[in-house]
């Protein structure tokens, strides 16, 4: 047996190739990729959680709907009963006799409406126009879905609730 001194036989190890694990290469899901060798396929993508982007924070506080403006001209046929258990609407004009293919568009607009006092008229009309409206509501159903659908993509939980 021949004995080689410890340096040499550090070398000869050294210079031998090492084996490594293959590399796994990341590729999308359902894909052919996925399919072949070392490859690693990629996990769905993490779920957002549910916040208010810039953008619409910005248009939020400054967009005014139509509610609004019609609040601040002076249109809408309401004032306001401030009370010891909570604020509340009185109308000027008798209920039954709105129309309500103006008005109650108007009211389901003003829902999306974060502001005080704009916020309580809407959802206190509503809910008035709704209890007394009857059989004038079933034709002004087709014109509430724009502004259900506005009210709902502001995202802002007092409003979507």
């Amino acid at each position: 047996i021949e004995a080689r001194p410890f340096a040499t036989s550090a070398k000869l190890v050294a210079r031998r190739p090492v084996k490594s694990a293959p590399s796994l290469r990341t590729v999308p899901a359902f894909s052919i990729e996925s399919l072949q060798k070392n490859t690693l396929v990629m996990g769905p993508p993490k779920a957002q959680k549910r916040e208010y982007r810039q953008h619409d924070k910005h248009l939020l506080q400054q967009k005014a709907t139509s509610f609004r403006m019609y609040y601040d001209r002076g249109d809408l046929p309401i004032k306001m009963e401030y009370l010891t258990g909570g604020d509340k609407i009185a109308w000027t004009v008798d209920i039954d006799k709105l129309d309500y293919g103006l008005y109650l568009p108007l009211f389901f607009d003003g829902l999306s409406e974060i502001r005080h006092p704009y916020k309580t008229y809407a959802r206190q009309g509503v809910q008035d126009l709704i209890s007394h409206g009857g059989d004038k509501i079933y034709p002004v159903i087709p014109q509430l879905i724009i502004p259900i659908k506005n009210a709902l993509n502001t995202r802002h939980i007092e409003v979507m609730c």
